[in-house]
């Protein structure tokens, strides 16, 4: 580091050697212009991690370090095997034992012992886990436990006040959803089916509540089904009860305890393509649901939320806001010269040459013409009914994804931006430190990120330290 440190500062004094010919410089303010050169150098944006990771997990270790495992690796479309562990004194992310196998879309509980228990996800695109693991942090070890009673990703795992840990919901396949739970005893590493939840759902949420209980909002039933339904766990009872319905379905949202026992729920979908900025507050006194006094100044799904505790408020970072799909129709004929003969119908519209379709390298052989700028729902189809031609189509997908962050205060009920991260990012992680900053990590956006960045509440902005 010392090295080049000096190597900066050389390059900075041979520069001034060479402009100086002509120019005297005042060299007492070169310290201060190094101060600044070494802030730029040393205060990165982020933080390279050891492997490019979405869908994965970050988990806080009792003596403040963070767990990083598994997530789906876009660069070689690979699940992760691989762990890390971030160690917020040092700054840096550093590679630790891998798991016993891979998962992405996973859950990484925080045992009372200290170990963290890694249950089910994806192994590769079609297979789904019904293994679990446990990490040890004073050996840096993964070792297996007992199988879970069905496979799961896009599930929940939620650690009750017994030190037992409450399995609810996701997929045990592509197309299969379910309504199962069950509990996981570290004592006997073994899990054991509890009761079945009220409706069927993956990605959901669920939130211990101060009473003990667990709350298990939303995610979807099916393909197409979007809950705005919620329930109960008692503990105690090992039963499912319903309790009021959300103002609004959601799947790929987020659910907050609040410092005064009440949790908040942000954004997600409420249908396949509707993304929403909406929030609202569950009351367990009541059983209901109130929406927020105010919404989110972003529309938000597959975002993260962290409760700092310091102030109370809970800080929301990334998502994806919205996503457009847009189709170009390519239509062939035979003969082509300035314009395209018959007619075209594009989905529900019909396309009129030569204003809309214009021939790219007209020959006397088959050629291309192009129809852009119309937009079609996903499965509509171009049909050509001319007398010598035919068409295809591509469809391209455009994702808006968030750097944006911002500030929910319970006591005033309002969002307020704060600072942007470095990347617009999804499918990340966001882990309230010991000392009060927040680190996020992954995710992806239209490309892969392989980099974490820290938050800092005390100055509402987001960098590598």
């Amino acid at each position: 580091m010392k090295y080049s440190k000096i190597f900066i500062y050389g390059l900075y004094f041979l520069f001034l050697s060479c402009i100086d010919l002509d120019f005297k410089v005042d060299h007492t303010k070169d310290i201060s212009f190094f101060l600044l050169l070494r802030e730029f150098f040393y205060t990165l944006p982020t933080i390279r991690m050891t492997e490019n990771r979405n869908n994965h997990t970050a988990t806080l270790l009792q003596d403040g370090r963070v767990l990083i495992t598994g997530g789906y690796n876009s660069r070689n479309s690979n699940y992760n095997i691989s762990a890390e562990i971030f160690d917020p004194s040092a700054g840096k992310f550093t590679s630790t034992g891998s798991m016993t196998t891979n998962r992405a879309y996973h859950t990484a509980t925080l045992l009372q012992d200290g170990k963290i228990l890694l249950t089910g996800g994806q192994k590769d695109s079609s297979t789904y886990n019904d293994s679990a693991e446990v990490y040890d942090p004073s050996t840096g070890t993964f070792a297996s436990t007992g199988n879970m009673t069905t496979s799961r990703a896009y599930h929940t795992a939620t650690l009750l006040n017994s030190g037992s840990v409450l399995i609810t919901g996701g997929k045990k396949d592509d197309t299969t959803y379910n309504n199962s739970a069950e509990i996981y005893d570290p004592s006997t590493g073994t899990f054991a089916s509890t009761g079945n939840m009220t409706t069927i759902r993956a990605y959901h949420t669920a939130t211990l509540l101060n009473s003990g209980s667990v709350l298990i909002t939303g995610g979807q039933a099916d393909s197409n089904t979007y809950n705005n339904s919620a329930e109960i766990y008692n503990s105690s009872t090992g039963t499912f009860t319903s309790t009021g319905n959300m103002a609004s379905s959601r799947a790929y949202h987020t659910a907050t305890l609040l410092q005064d026992g009440k949790v908040l729920l942000t954004g997600g979908l409420t249908d396949s393509s509707t993304y929403n900025n909406s929030a609202e507050i569950y009351d367990l006194s009541v059983g209901t649901f109130t929406s927020a006094t105010a919404t989110m100044n972003e529309k938000r799904a597959y975002h993260a939320v962290t409760f700092l505790d310091k102030n109370g408020s809970a800080l929301i970072v990334g998502g994806i806001s919205s996503t457009t799909t847009s189709t170009t129709i390519h239509i062939s004929t035979r003969a082509c010269s300035d314009s395209c003969e018959g007619t075209f119908e594009v989905g529900d519209a019909s396309v009129n040459r030569p204003d809309r379709c214009n021939c790219t390298n007209p020959t006397t052989t088959c050629t291309y013409c192009y129809c852009t700028g119309i937009t079609l729902s996903n499965g509509a189809a171009c049909t050509c009914t001319g007398s010598s031609c035919s068409s295809s189509s591509t469809t391209t997908t455009t994702t808006a994804t968030n750097q944006s962050a911002e500030i929910y205060d319970p006591s005033t009920g309002t969002f307020t931006i704060t600072g942007s991260m470095a990347n617009g990012r999804s499918n990340h992680t966001i882990t309230l430190l010991k000392d009060g900053r927040v680190l996020v990590t992954g995710g992806e956006n239209d490309s892969y990120i392989s980099s974490g960045e820290i938050y800092n509440p005390s100055t509402g902005k987001f960098g590598g330290k």
